[in-house]
């Protein structure tokens, strides 16, 4: 019974650091203008890229919607992500 509880706890000490442990999400900005990223999901970030930089950003795993304004003030262009993008572990991105 006893190693039973310690297994148990164990499994639940390395959930728990794999639930909070960070991923860093990586902006490429080859736009020719340079852009503000919003991340929106579990982790909330607006990130400045200049053209021709990568920038990057902690984020948890889950899902999340991106969108992204290009240009300079009075003349700026909008996108967004189609679907959502899953951000998996430190080194996965899918798209789903």
């Amino acid at each position: 019974m006893s190693r039973m509880i310690v297994g148990f706890a164990t499994m639940m000490c390395l959930f728990t650091v794999s639930a909070v442990a960070q991923n860093k999400v990586m902006f490429d900005n080859q736009s020719g203008d340079p852009a503000l990223v919003k991340l929106i999901g579990p982790t909330q970030a607006e990130v400045e890229v200049p053209n021709g930089a990568k920038v990057g950003t902690d984020a948890t795993a889950g899902r999340y919607i991106i969108k992204v304004r290009y240009g300079r003030p009075g003349n700026y262009r909008y996108s967004k992500s189609e679907s959502a993008i899953g951000v998996t572990s430190a080194i996965g991105v899918t798209s789903q």
